[in-house]
């Protein structure tokens, strides 16, 4: 996927535009949609997305908690086939602009938009009580033919939302999470030097760095993950918590014991994706009882792998 600046484009294009924060199925249909009616129409795809969302442009202290970076949001956009990404950075300014004078601003006089493509439920403009009328009877004073996009569903979800999707994260119901995301949700992350407690119970563990992001955290506990490394994909157990059997308290660790997998590597990126809950973390009476209940883990995320 290209990026445009400024410049005219001298192509026409079919666009739509929203934040996307976890690209999720309802997402990914809405793409697919602009794409084929790209296609069909001679014309390039366009998104029109933020680099930050609204809320944390507008106030700094407001610290939303995202499914995707923006590094993750514009590769996975990218991965559904679209040619062209338009990143704005929202402001004050853009803020007070109506959905009419968005249109007439980005999409006539800069962009080459001929068609735009509404997600059904999506909203734009300080006139929020604006619809899709009011946006289709702009997009007609500048050439622009503005349509809705089909709502998209699945059985017992009539409407999928990043929303819904963060709460699921939080609960640590990963499965469906991840079922209605399309992808696994995942942390990308250094490995750094910990406190060797793996190891000295028999199963090392890569400490991964998650922090300091605005990425929506899951529930502390157990869990299975699959883990890639040098683009390598491993499965693995992960403890997110903050180790009470050690009484080490503080900010919470992740901890991912990889299967069958023993190499150094610390300082290196790994990405670990969540697959499963396993258990809520617990303190143990000694490291022996803990060694036997990671052991317990393990087995369950080899048999929720096998299965």
């Amino acid at each position: 996927m290209d990026f445009l600046s400024d410049n005219y484009p001298s192509f026409p294009v079919v666009a739509t535009i929203g934040f996307f924060d976890g690209v999720h199925l309802g997402h990914q249909f809405l793409l697919r949609h602009v794409r084929e009616t790209a296609r069909k129409n001679g014309m390039k795809s366009l998104v029109i997305t933020f680099r930050e969302h609204p809320s944390e442009s507008l106030n700094r202290e407001v610290k939303p908690q995202l499914i995707t970076t923006y590094e993750e949001r514009i590769g996975l956009i990218a991965e559904n086939g679209i040619d062209y990404g338009y990143i704005l950075d929202f402001n004050q300014e853009m803020a007070r602009l109506t959905s009419n004078d968005f249109i007439r601003k980005y999409l006539y006089k800069r962009l080459n938009v001929k068609i735009l493509i509404i997600g059904y439920d999506h909203h734009f403009g300080s006139d929020t009580s604006n619809r899709f009328e009011a946006y289709q009877a702009s997009g007609l004073k500048y050439g622009i033919d503005v349509q809705l996009a089909p709502q998209f569903t699945l059985p017992h979800y009539d409407h999928i939302s990043s929303s819904t999707i963060r709460k699921l994260i939080q609960e640590g119901d990963m499965e469906c999470a991840n079922r209605l995301l399309g992808h696994p949700y995942s942390f990308n992350g250094t490995v750094i030097t910990g406190h060797q407690i793996g190891r000295n119970i028999g199963f090392p563990t890569a400490n991964i760095n998650i922090l300091g992001t605005n990425k929506v955290l899951p529930k502390e506990g157990v869990y299975a993950v699959k883990a890639k490394v040098n683009d390598k994909e491993h499965l693995g157990v992960a403890n997110w918590g903050r180790r009470p059997t050690f009484e080490l308290g503080g900010q919470p660790v992740l901890e991912v014991h990889l299967l069958d997998f023993n190499d150094n590597i610390y300082s290196q990126t790994a990405e670990i994706s969540f697959m499963k809950y396993i258990r809520e973390e617990k303190q143990f009476s000694s490291p022996e009882e803990l060694q036997r209940n990671v052991q317990h883990d393990i087995d369950e995320v080899n048999l929720f792998f096998s299965v």
